[in-house]
């Protein structure tokens, strides 16, 4: 029970700093496939459910390849995506953003998710 209690207050505390942040926040599944959720803090458009379609929504067509290589390269080597680059606003216009994400790992040491 103890233990239980204890990661509730973790998730709690973690929350809270989440939403004290004024920081875009994301989670994606394991392979960047699905865009699970973003709080795009009036900044970038809210997702409501998973998102297969996030780089058209948010890269523009000439950036989709060097992000999308740059995310392919953390993939593959577990270790945390870091780009400077530009994406779509919720209004529509060109934004720039820093987006660094980092992987998620269960007990055994597999890729759950990324978050970012």
């Amino acid at each position: 029970m103890q233990a239980e209690a204890a990661v509730r207050e973790s998730e709690a505390r973690f929350r809270a700093l989440v939403n004290a942040s004024s920081d875009v926040v994301y989670r994606m599944n394991p392979d960047w496939t699905e865009l699970r959720h973003l709080d795009g803090r009036g900044f970038l458009a809210d997702t409501d459910a998973p998102a297969g379609s996030w780089p058209e929504t948010y890269l523009f067509d000439e950036d989709r390849p060097r992000v999308l290589a740059a995310i392919d390269e953390a993939v593959r080597t577990h270790s945390a995506f870091e780009l400077e680059h530009r994406v779509r606003r919720a209004d529509g216009s060109p934004g720039r953003i820093f987006s660094c994400a980092v992987p998620v790992l269960d007990a055994a040491g597999r890729l759950v998710e990324w978050f970012g």
